[in-house]
């Protein structure tokens, strides 16, 4: 008898695995200024064109997902991340530029600052994004909150693919959801409102090279200056 239960259980996790979403999401991306940042004399236009030069925001960004990975890439920029689940490891890289930034994504920076973990929360919602009613999970640490819209039976994902991902509580996220945010709303407390709107989803087989990784080398100088939770690299174009 156990080794039918045992028969069965893998068949049911092959079905779940085949149930996971795999193709490209695009979202479209905004920006909403705190009225502290509007009292600064700040505007929406003067953070947004500061922001793309430092490509750290793009008006279109796209998700490619395949198994334990993804792939984000900043449309207006050309910046690539990647994350890799075999690893858990997050891997991102301006274009043309020959260092990557390697996050770990196992640890939450709030709890390993503060030793705190955020409060995360399910709420029903009216909101509708590509005709489909969402849920939210909003996540709220000290210096801000993420909220996730989803459609539990829209773009499912099985959450264990992701289960050592912590970083931006993703695993957490998936576990109630089930299945992709069309929408996520980025909070910073006391400065702006990042909006990420799903626009459009094609589903297909991708190629798994879509992950590969150039050859790279630790480079301990630059490890100095960044956080806990991150290693810098340096590409080999030799």
């Amino acid at each position: 008898m156990k080794k039918i239960a045992f028969i069965l259980m893998f068949l049911i996790n092959i079905v779940l695995l085949g149930q996971s979403f795999e193709g490209v999401l695009t979202y479209k991306t905004d920006i909403e200024l705190s009225q502290k940042m509007k009292e600064m004399g700040l505007t929406k236009e003067i953070i947004m064109k500061k922001m793309k030069e430092e490509n750290s925001f793009s008006d279109q960004i796209k998700y490619t997902y395949k198994g334990s990975n993804y792939l984000m890439q900043m449309l207006d920029n050309g910046t690539e991340t990647k994350y890799i689940g075999e690893e858990n490891t997050i891997y991102t890289r301006e274009k043309d530029d020959d260092l990557i930034i390697a996050i770990d994504a196992s640890i939450d920076l709030e709890n390993q600052m503060f030793g705190t973990s955020p409060k995360i929360e399910k709420k029903e919602t009216d909101v509708i994004i590509l005709d489909k009613k969402c849920d939210k999970v909003i996540v709220t640490w000290k210096t801000g909150t993420y909220e996730y819209y989803y459609n539990s039976g829209f773009l499912k994902m099985d959450s264990d693919l992701y289960k050592n991902h912590k970083y931006d509580m993703w695993f957490e996220f998936l576990q109630v959801s089930r299945s992709l945010p069309l929408r996520i709303v980025k909070k910073v407390s006391g400065m702006m409102t990042i909006t990420m709107d799903l626009i459009d989803v094609k589903e297909f087989k991708v190629d798994m090279a879509k992950f590969d990784l150039p050859k790279m080398k630790l480079d301990k100088e630059m490890s100095k200056y960044v956080a806990k939770n991150q290693v810098v690299y340096k590409v080999n174009n030799g």
